[in-house]
């Protein structure tokens, strides 16, 4: 059996990857794609591909080359030995336009595509609400972040898979995992307070994102934007309609910049964009 976990980009996959990987008897594959894989820490060895994983990450060398049938190999390796593969799919990649699929994203979950049939795939998403994931990735134009971001909403209600909210995990991380494993078919253990010690993991790990920076699991405080942000938010029909189909509310609720603050975000972003 291999889990797979769908999860778009500045969702909590990479904090739900540490747990999951601290879980008893796991082998988690990282922001893995048949397009590409995720970046890690500064100065580690580049783990993109589940070969790369399977050998740096857990001592397993695989011989087998392709998306597919390093999976199907690795996941054939782990039940031998009474483990379980866990995929962390890097979902981003297959509904933004970026240098791994030509600027042009093909609008499904490749992952699922490219496992063999041998393999019994058991998927669930990890969502977030939309209006967070398009501040966390600093507000780009709604159009056509929120279109992109749609296609990949609707993908997993397609798939009627189990669905489960980073807030609520945030709110109530140890029953959220709970209901996690009893969904996938994973052994729980509560292991909401010793997460951070696994680090072999992809993503917002080696920027030390606001999520990242704290010591335990709970909720993060929305970040203040501003009045003509909220306007670019809220005239964006495709946001509405993200939010409505997984359960949030369509309207920014949360406080907004004030005018010194605004200057030095402006500012910083100027500098940033030299």
């Amino acid at each position: 059996m291999a889990v797979v976990m769908l999860c778009y980009a500045r969702s909590g996959g990479t904090l739900l990857n540490q747990c999951l990987g601290s879980l008893p008897d796991t082998v988690v594959m990282s922001e893995v794609n048949p397009l590409g894989g995720g970046g890690g820490e500064p100065g580690a060895v580049p783990c993109r591909t589940v070969r790369k994983q399977a050998e740096h990450w857990y001592g397993i060398p695989l011989s087998e080359n392709g998306f597919g049938k390093t999976i199907e190999e690795l996941e054939t390796y782990c039940a031998s030995v009474g483990k379980t593969l866990i995929v962390r799919d890097w979902s981003y990649v297959n509904f933004a336009p970026v240098e791994e699929n030509g600027y042009s994203p093909p609008l499904e979950f490749l992952t699922l595509r490219e496992i063999p049939t041998s393999v019994d795939v058991v998927p669930f998403a990890f969502v977030r609400d939309a209006i967070d994931v398009w501040i966390s990735r600093d507000m780009p134009e709604p159009a056509d972040f929120f279109s992109n971001y749609l296609s990949y909403v609707k993908k997993i209600l397609e798939l009627d898979i189990p669905i489960f909210k980073y807030e609520e995990f945030c709110t109530d991380p140890a029953n959220t995992l709970k209901a996690i494993c009893a969904a996938v078919g994973l052994e729980f253990s509560d292991i909401t307070n010793s997460y951070m010690k696994f680090r072999n993991v992809n993503g917002d790990i080696q920027i030390r994102s606001r999520g990242q920076a704290r010591p335990e699991i709970r909720p993060l405080q929305r970040r203040k934007i501003s009045r003509t942000s909220v306007r670019r938010l809220e005239n964006s029909e495709a946001m509405v309609e993200c939010n409505k189909l997984l359960g949030y509310s369509p309207k920014y609720s949360g406080g907004l910049l004030g005018i010194r603050r605004l200057y030095k975000v402006l500012s910083k972003l100027e500098l940033n964009t030299r």
